[in-house]
């Protein structure tokens, strides 16, 4: 298969354009290629199946639900805490959208409207803005909180950030978490926006490390603090194969003066493992679940 990408800003929006043709090399029967597509739609629509469920009878109510969520900025939020070489509290947020009656919405389908009526930049403020109100609540922790590479990019997200930390050292006590599939064509002007961040105090840490190429890259190319694991890899950091490769990743990323951070670490044999290899952060329910940052704050004391 071959693939041609082009990145154009069009006022401040992010529009990329895709070729692909099929890989003959694979087969060159088009009832096969048909054929195989087939399974695949049905493999995808049975393991999605119970997703649909909620919205199969008005497909436009989970799209007002979503507008709304954002709208009213509708949500829950909650905390996981990270282990660090960090006199502070370092906690990882998860926010989840709500509907008018309270109820979460299923991640899956909100991403999905989300990113289909492009209101990225959008969820992001929301959760941005989340994160700002318990800044401002607390008088210390770092709170990590995962912002897509475009909204980071667009000067409306940029100005809102600068606008609510220009008054305080809130920056210090931010991670901003990302990370995309395809590189940035431009990625001076990429490397430019994320300094004018960490200026702000704010720390940037590029994820899924090791599951796409393009996360490689950036560690290789950006000027960041924080490097995650594909979770992937994290939860196979036992195993022959991905524990080299991330003891592989982890030196590098020492060489580099980043930190390195892995998530879903579930059990004391894979936190010695993690600690064995002089991983930086450690996450995972052996350290703590996702809870009431209030909840977490009392086990502290």
């Amino acid at each position: 298969m071959s693939e041609g990408r082009t990145i154009l800003i069009v006022e401040d929006i992010e529009v990329s354009i895709t070729g692909a043709i099929i890989d003959t090399s694979y087969s060159n029967d088009m009832d096969h290629i048909i054929n195989k597509l087939i399974e695949i739609r049905n493999a995808k629509a049975c393991s999605s199946r119970s997703d649909f469920q909620e919205i199969q009878t008005d497909p436009d109510l989970l799209e007002k639900r979503v507008i709304d969520a954002l709208r009213h900025q509708r949500y829950s939020i909650l905390f996981q805490k990270i282990e660090c070489n960090s006199r502070s509290l370092v906690c990882d947020s998860s926010i989840k959208l709500l509907d008018d009656l309270g109820k979460i919405i299923h991640y899956k389908n909100y991403m999905s409207v989300i990113s289909r009526l492009r209101l990225t930049r959008e969820f992001d403020l929301l959760q941005f803005e989340a994160i700002y109100q318990y800044l401002q609540q607390y008088d210390s922790g770092i709170f990590a909180v995962s912002i897509s590479a475009s909204s980071l990019r667009q000067q409306l997200f940029f100005q809102k950030v600068q606008t609510l930390l220009s008054h305080n050292d809130f920056g210090k006590r931010l991670i901003f978490i990302t990370a995309e599939k395809e590189y940035f064509g431009n990625i001076k002007r990429f490397n430019e926006i994320l300094q004018s961040y960490r200026r702000m105090g704010i720390a940037i840490a590029i994820d899924n490390l090791g599951g796409n190429q393009t996360s490689l890259l950036y560690m290789k190319d950006l000027h960041i603090d924080m490097v995650l694991f594909d979770t992937n890899f994290s939860k196979r950091i036992c195993k022959r194969g991905y524990k080299e490769i991330i003891e592989g990743f982890v030196v590098a990323a020492r060489e580099l003066k980043l930190k390195s951070w892995v998530r879903m670490i579930e059990d004391e044999t894979m936190y010695a493992e993690a600690k064995q290899m002089k991983i930086d952060c450690i996450q995972g329910h052996y350290i703590g679940k996702f809870e009431n940052l209030e909840t977490i704050l009392k086990t502290e004391h």
